[in-house]
């Protein structure tokens, strides 16, 4: 299922790789789960999964539809509410008022870092 061309993996964007993990029948579990938290993030919709695209759907409205074209957009505004960029390990978790205060900020940074080489976590996804 994996690419192990890298030039291939080049010409693929997010969105070709999220609807390849979502249409296998050996990631099925990661499917379920993905549809499982669009549906708790957007509960008026019914959300559904075309060969080309996810479909939100409500009643008496017109669907969103998102695609190719519009999918970086969703991972960017998930990012947002899920605090990707705000995490634990982003520099941007902390507002270090003077030298001190940033001094022990950086100090947190590293023993941050370090615990996460430790455990060897990984904070990424193709959805955000």
């Amino acid at each position: 299922m994996f690419i192990q061309d890298k030039s291939e993996l080049e010409s693929i964007n997010n969105f070709q790789i999220f609807m390849m993990v979502m249409t296998e029948k050996e990631t099925k579990d990661k499917k379920t789960n993905t549809m499982n938290v669009l549906r708790v993030l957007f509960p008026d919709y019914k959300v559904l999964l075309t060969p080309q695209s996810l479909l939100f759907q409500k009643d008496g409205q017109e669907a969103v539809m998102v695609d190719i074209n519009n999918f970086e957009k969703l991972q960017d505004y998930l990012r947002a509410v899920f605090c990707v960029k705000t995490g634990p390990m982003d520099q941007q978790a902390f507002n270090p008022a003077n030298a001190e205060a940033k001094r022990i900020a950086d100090k947190l940074m590293q023993g941050r870092a370090r615990i996460a080489a430790e455990k060897g976590s990984s904070m990424s996804s193709v959805i955000v």
